[in-house]
């Protein structure tokens, strides 16, 4: 249990570095649209999809339960190829914004846990290019984070990032909301886990209060980054 109680410490410290304002997420940055927002919000998936909102969300709920696209697709009744397509754009941007914090570039990358590299070439038709985007997504399925919790961070990462089928166009203030975001659902994931493991150990309660205390300062430090962001919008739309 002392290991777990370590374990959890270091993940928040390593989620922390990894997820700092110099990281990848960056390269974002570009220069925003002269476009007036409309009064719609923008589609979630795509700004071409034919897809219902009941599809969007069935793919969604499906995705962040770890359901593989074939049995997606039998679920919700949508073609394979639309799932897999949509499947492929969510693994990616999840990547991009570092809430998949650890990928590796090939099957046969050192360290890579067996488990992992097996989960993978049973995946068919995975092209070279793909491969990092598809090692991220399994070492972050083994987790089995709770799906209810995914699938809200999954859904809030879109909304602040913008469709899947474009990169996104963020300002400097929306990409200092978007990580702050990302830092606050990763920790969420970590004190739920230690929340889970608290009742059997004292120390590990010890470890789940310092969880619980950093999701509530990165939940604050995300709040203070959408106002900032709202106000840097509201000035550029009405100088």
């Amino acid at each position: 249990m002392a290991s777990t109680c370590q374990g959890i410490s270091a993940r928040i410290s390593q989620d922390d570095a990894r997820l700092s304002t110099t990281n990848a997420l960056k390269t974002l940055k570009k220069t925003r649209r002269n476009t007036k927002r409309s009064s719609t919000p923008p589609p979630i998936l795509s700004s071409r999809t034919r897809l219902t909102s009941g599809q969007i969300s069935a793919i969604l709920k499906c995705y962040a339960a770890r359901m593989a696209p074939i049995l997606a697709a039998q679920k919700t009744g949508i073609s394979r190829n639309t799932v897999y397509a949509q499947y492929e754009r969510i693994r990616w941007r999840l990547l991009i914004v570092e809430y998949y914090t650890d990928a590796a570039p090939s099957a046969d990358e050192p360290g890579l846990a067996p488990d992992i590299r097996q989960r993978l070439r049973e995946r068919r038709g995975v092209r070279e290019r793909s491969v990092l985007a598809h090692t991220a997504e399994l070492i972050f399925w083994a987790e089995e984070w709770p799906p209810r919790l995914v699938l809200k961070h999954i859904k809030r990462i879109i909304a602040l990032s913008g469709t899947l089928d474009t990169w996104p166009v963020l300002s400097e203030t929306e990409i200092e909301r978007l990580i702050a975001y990302v830092r606050y659902a990763r920790t969420e994931l970590i004190s739920h886990r230690a929340s889970e493991n608290a009742a059997a150990d004292p120390i590990a309660a010890h470890f789940a209060q310092r969880a619980k205390a950093a999701m509530e300062a990165h939940y604050r430090e995300y709040r203070a980054a959408s106002k900032r962001a709202e106000r840097a919008n509201t000035g550029r739309h009405n100088p």
